[in-house]
């Protein structure tokens, strides 16, 4: 009667071995499938603190489809890198206003929904800037407000956005990667924040009839204000329609 031989302890560590390289090399073939546009899962660093303005024309709405872009301009009220502090009294009434400021351009690259747009995903690119004497209301309506300002920082953006059905809310879930910072002077010494940061951030969205658009505010932000209490609270109650 033909008997099995027991295997030799080397002759099953080579078998096992090789049965291991056959897997990951399965892997290697066949990698898992994943979205470019996907919430990212891991948060390496705090977000910005961001507080702003998307303007809208009245007839036309926010973008929403596939194609379109849009910008977001507004004020940073923290950032992880830098000082809790980034106020400074700027205004003829003595009220303290940011030193720095955002500009976040964006298109959209995807839209779904089964009855309008109820997701939708995009790409863009969030810019910091920085003023000594601070950012007051004309960030909101006018270009030129960053001309004279010093770009500190530059993110690589994607996200998701999606509105709640049940409030007058669009949540943006962001995922920011720092692609370039630049040096500057605050407070008595010269800052850079990190070039190799990453965080996610979920920007709370409202419409307001008072600014003509929809205003953001970064969720840590908000402090139990509305997204357009915590604008006014920054830029004061509008006295214009919104132009950018």
């Amino acid at each position: 009667m033909y008997r099995r031989l027991p295997i030799h302890p080397v002759r099953l560590l080579v078998y096992a071995i090789a049965i291991a390289l056959v897997g990951c090399g399965s892997e290697a073939t066949h990698p898992p499938s994943v979205s470019p546009l996907i919430p990212i899962t891991r948060n390496d660093s705090l977000a910005i603190g961001l507080v702003g303005l998307l303007p809208e024309k009245p007839w036309v709405g926010g973008p929403r489809a596939a194609g379109m872009n849009g910008v977001i301009v507004g004020y940073v009220v923290s950032h992880p890198a830098l000082p809790a502090d980034l106020f400074v009294t700027g205004r003829r009434d003595g009220q303290r206003v940011p030193v720095l400021a955002f500009k976040l351009t964006f298109v959209i690259a995807k839209a779904q929904g089964s009855q309008g747009p109820e997701v939708v995903q995009g790409h863009g690119t969030l810019k910091v800037f920085y003023k000594p004497n601070g950012f007051n209301e004309t960030v909101l309506y006018y270009p030129g407000a960053f001309e004279q300002a010093r770009e500190i920082e530059s993110d690589h953006i994607e996200f998701y956005a999606n509105p709640d059905s049940g409030s007058d809310r669009l949540y943006r879930h962001i995922r920011e990667t720092t692609i370039a910072t630049h040096a500057f002077e605050f407070a008595g010494r010269l800052w850079r924040t990190p070039d190799s940061r990453s965080a996610s951030d979920l920007l709370v969205g409202q419409y307001s009839d008072s600014f003509v658009g929809e205003a953001y505010a970064s969720a840590a932000a908000i402090q139990g204000q509305s997204p357009e209490e915590s604008l006014i609270a920054l830029a004061g109650a509008p006295h214009r329609p919104v132009r950018y």
